[in-house]
């Protein structure tokens, strides 16, 4: 029995988890500066385990774009913010942008956007 290419990236997501576990502290707990736009200081453990949630959410998205046909267009949306939103997090730690008035601008205000937008247009029931 042979397990589809799918299924496969659903067992990957739940693999990420217990691999995580796997690795050692080998830093004693240091702080490390990953980010390249950001003065934000993590461990290598806390790194990790924020970039492997970030995998996981891009694969399930991935997932669900694939299978969808009616919402094609708003899934697609959604797995490409997710992507930008996790190179997002490897440049700046989902860090605000800016501010304007007192609404801060980040990569989550920006994704909730875009994402709004393509919902209303294309995810509307009156579109069936």
């Amino acid at each position: 029995m042979r397990l589809s290419k799918n299924v496969w990236l659903l067992v990957l997501t739940l693999i990420i988890g217990p691999l995580f576990l796997m690795v050692p502290d080998f830093t004693g707990g240091k702080y490390f500066d990953f980010f390249l736009l950001s003065d934000q200081q993590l461990t290598v453990q806390t790194w990790l385990y924020f970039a492997c949630e970030h995998v996981v959410i891009i694969i399930l998205c991935y997932l669900i774009a694939q299978s969808q046909t009616k919402y094609y267009k708003v899934a697609i949306v959604y797995y490409w913010i997710q992507i930008i939103d996790f190179i997002d997090y490897l440049l700046t730690y989902n860090s605000v942008w800016f501010t304007v008035e007192h609404l801060p601008v980040s990569m989550n205000t920006l994704g909730l956007c875009v994402f709004l937008y393509y919902a209303i247009m294309y995810g509307r029931v009156d579109n069936d």
